[in-house]
């Protein structure tokens, strides 16, 4: 099956066309080429628009991210408690950004913790498939 680009107006076969969704039901107007063509002429200008939203929007981006820090902070002082509190291997409990999950079967790994927000029950559950270590001990581990 062929289509006609709306930019250049030639029929090419569907392979020369990128989709506008994941499921692939729906195809560009414009060829890959013209795409190619249009995003290399106007990256300046994305970049621009990029830069002033940054700009506009920096107070409560910051805002945001201030409270997400904070967030993931709480909850990995409460999943370092749960796995009793220091390195199972050395023993270490200084510093709690130098402790790490490790999970013993990672077949079984449904997410990293770190980057989960959810429910402190389904956290604790991915917390059963780990165990605390300092991060010495953690790279000592993946190193075998």
């Amino acid at each position: 099956m062929n289509k006609i680009c709306t930019k250049c107006l030639v029929e090419k076969t569907l392979d020369g066309y990128y989709f506008v969704d994941k499921e692939h039901t729906k195809i560009r107007p414009t060829c890959k080429e013209c795409d190619r063509d249009y995003n290399k002429t106007n990256q300046h200008r994305r970049r621009k628009y990029c830069q002033k939203w940054r700009n506009r929007n920096k107070k409560s981006t910051q805002k945001y991210n201030q409270k997400e820090i904070e967030k993931k902070k709480v909850v990995k002082l409460k999943a370092i408690e749960y796995k009793g509190g220091g390195c199972v291997k050395c023993g270490y409990k200084k510093c709690e950004a130098a402790l790490e999950f490790h999970h013993l079967d990672p077949k079984e790994k449904e997410f990293l913790i770190s980057s989960k927000h959810c429910n402190w029950d389904i956290i604790k559950k991915e917390l059963d498939k780990c165990i605390l270590v300092c991060s010495n001990c953690h790279r000592e581990t993946h190193s075998r």
